[in-house]
């Protein structure tokens, strides 16, 4: 069977491509020429499957405390203190939330997540044929597609406030010019977590905070949508 679409379900695939649009058109009605969405990626745009990918994924930092402090105040898989700026964006373009495909409830979402932390465009043989050690809990490009090829084959047999003191010191972190140490990473033991995250434009020295993404979303919003066709009222 195909991956065409019929005119009355059409999908949306973001491939690593960030998508901006304003959080204000969240308590608007916001409507797209689309039903669906996809997107691939790494850490930034990350809601869990990094997670789950891992036999041992709770010891990773995104699965324990302070990751998730802003929001839902638990640790939700988000590299994040709270939501990334895709979640902005697709809550923006109508979609109540962004899944992550190795969810439980996955199979049920309009809007899927394929991204895993750390995960390389090339293939895991690359870079051990080259001596290069990358995280166990990496997923490819490759491997994200097949991901989403097999995603596609189910469902088609399935009836139908930051302000100026903006710093680029990590919110999380200890150690340096930019508050971050690779080997005192957020979450280990003793680093400390700033009192107010939306102060701050990077969470843990590689991540974005919640207030960072949030903005980004906004920057580009009005060019976006008109580029996508969506309409606001």
């Amino acid at each position: 069977m195909g991956y065409a679409t019929s005119p009355s379900m059409k999908v949306l695939i973001f491939l690593m491509f960030v998508l901006v649009v304003t959080t204000s058109s969240q308590s608007q009605n916001t409507r797209c020429p689309f039903d669906l969405l996809y997107h691939l990626g790494d850490g930034v745009f990350d809601n869990g499957n990094a997670v789950a990918n891992m036999q041992h994924g709770s010891r990773l930092p995104a699965a324990n405390i302070p990751y998730g402090n802003t929001h839902p105040g638990k640790p939700t898989g988000r590299w994040s203190d709270g939501l990334l700026d895709i979640d902005y964006g697709a809550q923006g373009l109508g979609f109540q939330e962004i899944t992550a495909y190795l969810s439980e409830n996955s199979s049920s979402a309009n809007a899927i997540m394929f991204a895993v932390a750390r995960s390389p465009v090339l293939d895991r043989s690359f870079f051990t044929s080259r001596g290069i050690k990358i995280p166990s809990y990496t997923v490819s490009l490759y491997i994200q597609m097949s991901w989403f090829k097999k995603y596609l084959n189910a469902i088609c047999s399935t009836p139908t406030g930051m302000n100026k003191k903006l710093a680029l010191q990590a919110c999380c972190g200890v150690g340096g010019k930019y508050n971050y140490d690779k080997k005192r990473f957020c979450g280990y033991p003793g680093v400390p977590v700033c009192s107010d995250p939306n102060q701050y434009f990077f969470w843990d020295g590689i991540h974005l905070t919640q207030e960072a993404n949030n903005r980004l979303s906004t920057a580009l919003q009005q060019a976006t949508l008109a580029t996508l066709n969506c309409t606001v009222s």
